[in-house]
């Protein structure tokens, strides 16, 4: 049995060093982007503002509280959101993709360079110019439109 720490939160790879990061969800380091130490345990990095945390959510669409249940969209929820994407964003839109990793949130300025579709029966993505494979819409801005509230 282990004595560490076993944050539950939102959890990536930062390719830039390789560490295993988390936006830790509750408990007392709730709020905290936390580090895995090579011994296994959960580090404190550093206490996020309310803005980055609703930068780090944007892509995902979510809003977390007890009360709520995720649930996957349909295959057919994403067969529109593609269609509907691809009807207002021609191959070639600008549009301002932002990352989820370090550094953290930077945004940046770039094209589509492809229609979106689905991938993987869980996600619509897209390609744009920059990135070497599909990102997902949620994660891209077109340049011409204000971001949704």
């Amino acid at each position: 049995m282990s004595d560490h720490f076993q944050p539950i939160g939102i959890e990536w790879t930062d390719p830039a060093t390789g560490k295993r990061l988390m936006l830790c969800l509750e408990g007392h380091a709730s709020g905290w982007i936390l580090y895995k130490h090579p011994d296994g345990q959960w580090v404190t990095h550093h206490k996020t503002t309310p803005e980055e945390r609703a930068l780090i959510f944007r892509p995902f669409s979510i809003t977390l509280s007890k009360q709520q249940t995720m649930k996957p969209p349909t295959l057919k929820q994403l067969q529109k959101q593609a269609a509907d994407w691809n009807e207002k964003y021609p191959i070639g839109t600008p549009v301002t993709r932002y990352k989820l990793i370090k550094p953290l949130r930077e945004p940046q300025e770039t094209k589509t360079r492809s229609e979106a579709w689905i991938i993987g029966g869980h996600s619509v993505i897209v390609k744009v110019e920059g990135v070497s494979g599909g990102v997902c819409i949620e994660s891209v801005i077109p340049s011409n439109h204000p971001p949704a509230q």
